[in-house]
């Protein structure tokens, strides 16, 4: 540093090897001073030598008087050039103290500085945390609801339902499946693979169907024990904007060549010729045509077809790991699959690096599926390919059913449509908030759905004390009686293109007085006997169905869809195509046949007899639940496992409006089913003891569940600020969890 002078500051240990007169014509921002000092040769500048002593600046010597070389030789200028020392010297004695200081305060400065911003990160931290508690910005992963979401009616009951559950023993809520949060739009699926391209498309722009779309094609692909091309579908789509909901019908339909009477005396046992195994068996299948009719009239339009497909081709060019589901449903088909007279599916499914079939965990890949599903994504009318006339597919199929004895043709193919309908059957509830249930006509099990449910809602209204289902046989009695009633109603319900009456009858079933009826009947009687349903019927044992899929999809705009996709059992018809690498269904056995029972045995009914285009009877029952006034989606929901889907969704449903419970609990809950034939009832076996011996003093027929009884339930329920809470079924043995943002 330099003084006012331009001499080196003595009292400032900073070095500087510029010539004193340097400092002059220093800079500032390129500008240089506009009054420079003063200049003084070496022998005229005035020396300051002073010394710091912590306190007070002492001057060490007696400035030296100038020589100021004037020819006048005045003497008055002594005083002059002292006056300007000391001028000089406190200017310098005020920044030494200054900068000091500075140099004494500066530790206390960055204290105050650190405490000010330990300060601002507590600040931070507490809101974080009210953000985290308050508004979902986390997954709940554990089950349960943080206390600033449960409702108060089920904060009031709490205490008593957790000490109900205790005392009776009710298991504990699975650690295999997660109720997560989500604050904009979630995806659900039976493959957790899938269920990320389906929130990759929603997170590119497209809407709940095309994110539906592309989770299906992959679940079809990677699931194909339960679902894909060679089935069908039956979707329900609701548009929060216009508050209207929509459902698409693309059900497998019967051959031309077909009757009620085809399959004849053929045994459940014929591989050939039976409904439930070989080409015999394959109805029409619809779910290409119904995705495309989705896809043209109800997609976003920023997502391409192609990029719908093309995700699920690499997963099957690059392999993907064998399920748990998948490796089980192959070995309980074990000896079809080796032994069958098709090579097909013996050909696909044993692993050439160990001769055996496939087990769970390892790597499978599908080259043939993976061409024909990057045919149909490359092209511009895939339905040309798959069911036109002089399609390259439909000609291949044609070619291989005429080969081994099958019914379908090209003019079958040709001929089938999917079926929109834009007046599908809606019950609004009676309590307040009012909420509409939608859901598809029959060929749907909607109407079935909806009526165990409207029943027991009648005798459980929405607020009912939380805890009954835990300790009340009389609240299973009654769901017993509600089952068989609307199960006893499934036998006059069928294609409504072919039987009017069906439609009216479903429509009947969604009605107040009607609803009003069955109550009376259940509550003026103890344990129904078969007598007050019908004549006879031939028993046969209920099984397990693993030929079903559900996806449930809720978009940022609040439009919600639920589709169920199936082959019918598990690998339907046990035939792969060998050349487009689809499971063919077994959908003629959905139909009823004279004096025989189907594989669900469920018994036959006269207006679900097989006729040529015709619809077969499903217990599919996708569905959407929403506020009647706001137009907010409340509950979205479906379920595979076929005669079960309607027992587990109204149970579930009736847990979450009558009782409050949470979703994973709802579905978690062990569940009994009864579908009216056989008269008995099948229960989980976690459903406690104590309540099935109270059932069986009433009279019940309670059997214990000895095949493996299982519906997975799928569902995401909006809560009371507007999340999204999503759950899988932990029945379900795949891989998969709810995704979304």
């Amino acid at each position: 540093m330099v003084d006012t002078f331009g001499q080196p500051n003595p009292l400032v240990a900073f070095k500087d090897s510029r010539p004193p007169s340097a400092s002059g014509s220093r800079r500032n921002n390129g500008l240089k001073s506009a009054s420079p000092p003063q200049m003084y040769t070496s022998e005229e500048a005035p020396m300051a030598a002073e010394e710091y002593t912590g306190t007070t600046t002492v001057n060490s010597s007696p400035c030296k008087m100038p020589n100021s070389g004037r020819s006048n030789g005045s003497s008055n200028s002594f005083p002059k050039a002292r006056n300007i020392a000391n001028t000089a010297n406190s200017n310098n004695n005020q920044r030494t103290e200054s900068l000091l200081m500075r140099k004494k305060g500066l530790p206390w400065l960055l204290a105050s500085a650190f405490v000010v911003i330990v300060v601002l990160l507590i600040l931070c931290g507490f809101l974080l945390y009210v953000l985290y508690e308050h508004h979902g910005f986390h997954s709940q992963i554990d089950g349960t609801r943080p206390n600033s979401q449960v409702p108060q009616t089920q904060k009031l009951h709490q205490n008593s339902v957790d000490e109900a559950k205790t005392s009776t023993k009710w298991p504990k809520q699975s650690q295999k499946s997660m109720e997560v949060r989500f604050t904009r739009a979630a995806v659900l699926s039976e493959n957790g693979i899938c269920s990320e391209i389906g929130r990759k498309v929603l997170l590119q722009g497209g809407n709940a169907v095309d994110a539906a779309l592309s989770v299906a094609f992959c679940v079809g692909a990677l699931n194909p024990h339960s679902a894909g091309l060679g089935g069908g579908f039956l979707m329900t789509y609701y548009r929060r904007f216009y508050g209207k909901c929509t459902t698409i019908d693309a059900r497998e339909t019967a051959p031309a060549r077909t009757n009620k009477d085809i399959f004849g005396n053929s045994s459940h046992e014929d591989g050939g010729g039976s409904s439930q195994y070989g080409y015999k068996s394959v109805a029409t299948p619809g779910l290409l045509h119904g995705f495309w009719t989705a896809f043209k009239r109800f997609g976003s339009g920023k997502i391409a077809w192609m990029d719908l497909l093309m995700p699920t081709v690499h997963l099957l060019s690059d392999g993907f790991p064998v399920s748990e589901l998948m490796a089980k449903n192959l070995e309980e088909n074990r000896e079809r699959i080796i032994n069958g007279s098709h090579s097909g599916m013996r050909s696909h499914f044993t692993n050439p690096a160990t001769g055996q079939l496939y087990q769970e965990g390892e790597l499978i890949r599908d080259n043939v599926l993976a061409e024909t599903l990057k045919r149909l994504a490359l092209s511009h009318e895939p339905l040309q390919l798959f069911y036109s006339v002089n399609g390259d597919m439909a000609k291949l199929i044609a070619d291989e059913f005429a080969a081994n004895g099958g019914f379908i043709t090209r003019k079958d193919l040709h001929t089938y449509r999917s079926v929109v309908d834009e007046q599908p059957l809606l019950v609004t509830s009676e309590a307040e908030p009012k909420f509409v249930l939608c859901g598809a006509k029959p060929s749907s099990s909607f109407a079935i759905t909806q009526l165990i449910l409207a029943v027991m809602l009648k005798f459980y209204p929405p607020g009912s004390n939380s805890s009954i289902p835990w300790h009340s046989d009389e609240y299973y009695h009654r769901l017993i009686e509600s089952q068989k009633h609307a199960f006893a109603m499934r036998n006059k319900l069928g294609d409504p293109k072919f039987d009017k009456i069906s439609e009216e009858f479903a429509l009947n079933m969604t009605r107040a007085d009607f609803v009003d009826g069955i109550v009376a009947e259940i509550s003026g009687r103890g344990v129904s006997k078969w007598k007050d349903f019908a004549k006879s019927t031939k028993e046969f044992a209920p099984e397990n169905s693993g030929g079903t899929s559900q996806v449930i999809v809720v978009d940022a705009d609040g439009n919600a869809i639920s589709m169920t996709s199936s082959i019918n059992k598990a690998f339907g018809s046990l035939i792969r195509s060998p050349q487009l690498g689809l499971i063919w269904n077994d959908h003629m056995d959905d139909f009823s046949q004279p004096n025989r029972t189907n594989f669900y045995g469920l018994a036959p009914s006269e207006t679900n007899f097989i006729e040529a285009g015709k619809r077969p009877m499903s217990s599919m029952s996708p569905m959407v639940v929403y506020h009647k006034d706001s137009r907010k989606v409340k509950i979205v929901i479906g379920a595979s496992g076929g005669t079960l889907i309607p027992t587990a969704m109204s149970q579930v449903l009736l847990q979450l409006l009558a009782f409050n419970h949470s979703l994973k609990e709802a579905i978690d809950t062990p569940r009994l089913h009864n579908q009216f034939t056989p008269f008995v009832t099948d229960f989980e076996k976690e459903f406690p003891q104590f309540l099935v011996q109270l059932l069986r003093a009433r009279g019940h027929n309670m059997t214990t569940n000895s095949r493996n009884f299982s519906s997975s339930v799928q569902a995401i329920l909006t809560d009371s600020e507007g999340n999204l809470l999503a759950n899988n079924d932990f029945r379900r043995k795949v891989h998969t969890y709810p995704v979304g943002y």
